[in-house]
């Protein structure tokens, strides 16, 4: 836990008898039941909500998935797409939508229905129909010679990115079987751990709708197993036919070499006043 004691937290922080300056504790409030309606709905949840109808991090502070808001960093590989676009979205598993009443012209995507209506807040929640689920399989893989290319196939509508997978290695040896007769279960998703069982109708891909990002490692059935780089944005495994238990854990090298370094150090002054007590000693 980090605390910023600054001009920027007090001027944030402020009494609430300081109405002028209590805008965002209001817009707190007015958008509780929504939050509440949210975290009812069957798991998983993503959501995305316009800055303008709710200007604060939504999803930090009601513990639910959010795309968008107010980032503090935004990895690199999803900037090189078109990260608003209703396509990618639909990649990235975002299945619900906060709008106004009446909505703004391209707030939602194409056979979005609502879902629910804040008397509060006059915020209405969709849920998103075309979003692609967090975890599916393909059984076909296209590849593409560079980002550019990756970025160019994932805009083209022509492509099924529902069924096709993107790649910028040379893909695994899968077969061509209905991805619809595949079967998958999240059994544990924490932030940075995965568990999902998985029963294969015939060797494919995994699909995960989170980032891929270096420090991320992988197992299927306890064996290490390489991540591919999916749409240049988001993780995949190899999976063979049958029931297996895929393993995702973010195991960046430089936590480990930081623990490292800081316990290699602690040990040393430890080691180095133990020496100088007992010089004093004598």
């Amino acid at each position: 836990a980090l605390a910023d004691i600054s001009n920027a937290t007090s001027y944030s922080f402020v009494s609430t008898e300081e109405q002028n300056r209590t805008v965002y504790l209001k817009k707190l409030r007015q958008s509780a039941d929504i939050a509440s309606f949210l975290q009812k709905q069957p798991r998983p949840v993503r959501v995305e909500l316009a800055d303008a109808e709710i200007p604060y991090n939504f999803g930090d502070w009601y513990g639910i998935e959010q795309s968008g808001g107010y980032l503090a960093s935004v990895t690199a590989n999803l900037v090189a797409h078109e990260f608003y676009s209703a396509r990618f979205r639909d990649l990235l598993s975002v299945n619900y939508s906060v709008a106004s009443d009446p909505p703004r012209p391209g707030t939602l995507r194409e056979g979005a229905v609502e879902v629910y209506h804040s008397s509060v807040s006059n915020l209405r929640v969709y849920f998103n129909r075309s979003a692609y689920p967090l975890v599916r399989s393909v059984h076909n893989i296209v590849i593409a010679s560079d980002g550019k290319a990756v970025a160019d196939l994932v805009r083209q509508n022509g492509l099924d990115l529902r069924t096709a997978a993107i790649l910028q290695e040379p893909a695994p040896e899968i077969t061509r079987c209905d991805a619809r007769e595949d079967r998958f279960r999240i059994t544990r998703r924490v932030p940075g751990s995965v568990d999902i069982t998985v029963d294969m109708k015939c060797a494919g891909l995994l699909v995960l709708a989170d980032t891929y990002f270096p420090g991320w490692k992988a197992w299927v059935d306890e064996k290490p197993a390489h991540i591919y780089n999916a749409y240049g944005a988001i993780r995949a495994v190899a999976v063979p036919e049958g029931t297996h238990t895929v393993i995702f854990r973010y195991r960046p090298v430089s936590v480990f070499a930081g623990a490292t370094m800081s316990a290699s150090g602690f040990l040393a002054a430890m080691l180095f006043t133990l020496v100088r007590k007992r010089r004093k000693a004598y």
